[in-house]
């Protein structure tokens, strides 16, 4: 209620802090580095990985029926376990029964690249996001991401940067589809990548802060870049 400004990240976000605080947001997108050229063209890339924390709302139980739909192929999941509930030792149990499921526990941020780089397809199953840095890390090393149920913005089916379902069965049919095309793998990435840097990247976000700091009253342009005010 205090704040002067208040950021969101995307539109169906600036529509709900409208509807439920009567405030109006300020869309400014999340910046996410792009990783440096060159990385692996479509066809060197086979395995399908997941990226998400052990939450219901993230849904990595539905992992353990993809992965048994999909027997030929080889999945990768990036899943810290949080906690010791039922929760997580139920889907921990469903996890180690896939014979093609290689499940990683907590990975350093800095090593993230170099499994997206990898990567033919990320895959998400979360029932909620804001803007998943997932799917804009996964796009900046040009992996489409095959997404189950969520699209922010619809910049996934409006830009071709892979495939938004509605099902697990279409979930299935998506990857069976793409895994061996990778033309079209190729072609998705080559979007997702640019899409990042039009709109993603530190760049232009950085610029994007510096003018919302620039309009507010006394500071100037120069203050909002790190120099020095000419307002008290």
């Amino acid at each position: 209620r205090l704040a002067t400004r208040v950021i969101v990240q995307t539109r169906k976000q600036e529509k709900l802090l409208a509807e439920r605080w009567g405030r109006e947001g300020v869309l400014v997108a999340s910046a996410c580095a792009l990783p440096a050229d060159p990385l692996p063209p479509a066809s060197a890339r086979q395995e399908v990985l997941w990226v998400g924390n052990m939450l219901p709302k993230k849904r990595p139980q539905l992992m353990a029926e993809l992965s048994s739909m999909l027997p030929e192929v080889s999945f990768t999941m990036i899943v810290p376990p949080l906690g010791d509930s039922d929760y997580v030792r139920e889907v921990l149990a469903a996890l180690e029964k896939a014979s093609n499921l290689h499940r990683l526990g907590r990975v350093p941020y800095i090593d993230m690249p170099g499994h997206y780089r990898k990567a033919a397809l990320v895959v998400s199953t979360s029932s909620a996001e804001g803007f998943a840095n997932v799917f804009l890390e996964a796009w900046a090393s040009r992996t489409p991401v095959i997404s189950y149920g969520i699209d922010p913005d619809g910049v996934i089916e409006r830009h071709g940067l892979g495939v938004c379902t509605d099902s697990l069965e279409e979930t299935a049919a998506a990857i069976r589809r793409l895994l061996p095309d990778a033309p079209a793998r190729e072609a998705m990435g080559e979007r997702a990548r640019a899409y990042v840097e039009a709109n993603h990247s530190p760049e232009v976000v950085a610029a994007r802060y510096e003018e919302l700091l620039g309009s507010f009253p006394g500071i100037s342009r120069r203050a909002s870049a790190g120099g020095e005010s000419q307002s008290p």
